[in-house]
């Protein structure tokens, strides 16, 4: 109502993000979207790729529930770096999957945390290529799988010091399957405008080429200097020819502010670069 509204209003801006870190990820959109003041103060975005590193490993995916250990839980893909890390509100992993079409419904698939320092990160049990579900805690659930296709999503907000991991379960006792096609990990990110050119970057792999980013880049600088009082014509008609193309993507080059965003986004990738 309005006596909620203008209380809101009368809220420092950098409380806002502060009172939607506590809030589920449904809860903090209604929250952002009561007006646009507390949108421009929260701007949570959804980011195509929370993990570009894991895309490769995001595939269709078939397992076979071994007779005797089928009904233990496994690691598939392990989450251990997210795309603008510091300002991920929630992580959401969806796909479609089934069992295999038949009989008893035994196949699961898990979202899973484990302490950065937790003994097991060390131990001979618990090492990259082994895929048990060792010293890990069940964070987020699916429903069994059904025998025809369905759609999940879970989804989970990371905490410092924690790894995360995709896990499944086939069922034992011989004849089950698990199928999980078109997985997709996506994050919701606290960001202002960058997402929205972080999603263009990552969702075309052109756009990822040293031509493209070091071009990127000359633009923003270029059009840094068009800000500048003494900044020459020539500077000036480079800022108008590019103009249109970047607010295309919610980029205006004679905002100040959002082209820091967008060095943000080219410093986020290089590091991401980096560590991948």
């Amino acid at each position: 109502n309005n006596m909620n509204s203008s209380i809101l209003y009368q809220l420092p801006n950098e409380i806002h993000p502060q009172i939607v870190d506590y809030l589920d990820i449904a809860d903090a959109i209604h929250y952002q979207n009561t007006c646009k003041h507390l949108k421009d103060a929260v701007h949570l975005d959804l980011l195509h790729h929370a993990s570009p590193a894991l895309d490769q490993k995001l595939q269709k995916f078939h397992a076979i529930g071994d007779y005797h250990t089928g009904d233990v839980i496994r690691r598939w893909i392990v989450i251990d770096s997210l795309l603008f890390s510091s300002q991920v509100h929630t992580v959401l992993f969806t796909c479609s999957y089934k069992d295999q079409g038949w009989g008893n419904r035994k196949g699961n698939v898990y979202i899973t945390e484990i302490s950065s320092s937790s003994s097991y990160n060390n131990n001979d049990d618990y090492t990259e290529d082994d895929d048990t579900f060792i010293g890990s805690k069940i964070i987020a659930q699916s429903d069994t799988a059904e025998h025809t296709i369905s759609f999940l999503s879970l989804k989970f907000k990371p905490k410092p010091g924690f790894r995360y991991a995709i896990c499944y379960k086939v069922g034992g006792g011989g004849g089950h399957e698990l199928h999980i096609v078109d997985p997709k990990l996506k994050s919701f990110v606290s960001s202002q405008r960058s997402v929205k050119f972080a999603n263009i970057l990552y969702d075309y792999d052109s756009c990822q080429s040293s031509f493209v980013i070091n071009l990127i880049r000359a633009v923003l600088d270029e059009a840094g200097e068009t800000l500048d009082k003494n900044a020459s014509s020539d500077y000036r008609v480079m800022s108008r020819r590019f103009s249109s193309l970047f607010q295309s993507i919610g980029l205006d080059l004679e905002n100040r502010q959002h082209l820091e965003d967008a060095r943000a986004v080219l410093e986020e990738y290089e590091r991401f670069k980096k560590i991948n």
